[in-house]
């Protein structure tokens, strides 16, 4: 993701392979979703999420990229700092 740190916004680049199903989710430290930014089909090529933070505390949050075809997940952390 770029910034990373990031202030009120940061973009996740992302590459998919294959056609497949897509998932991408924010989760806190403590492993709770916080929102989930897709969640559906994609053809192979590269995109981009914006993650917005408004109304989140400051701190470590974590995103995870899911190919549900095959079940391969990234995850990163990303780093929210204050408002």
């Amino acid at each position: 993701n770029y910034p990373n740190p990031f202030h009120l916004s940061t973009t996740i680049q992302y590459t998919v392979p294959l056609d497949c199903k897509v998932s991408i989710k924010i989760y806190d430290m403590f492993g709770r979703e916080i929102k989930t930014l897709f969640e559906g089909d994609k053809i192979a090529g590269t995109y981009t999420a914006n993650f917005n933070s408004s109304k989140l505390a400051k701190g470590i949050y974590y995103c995870k990229v899911t190919a549900l075809t095959d079940e391969q997940s990234t995850i990163q952390s990303i780093i929210l700092i204050a408002q």
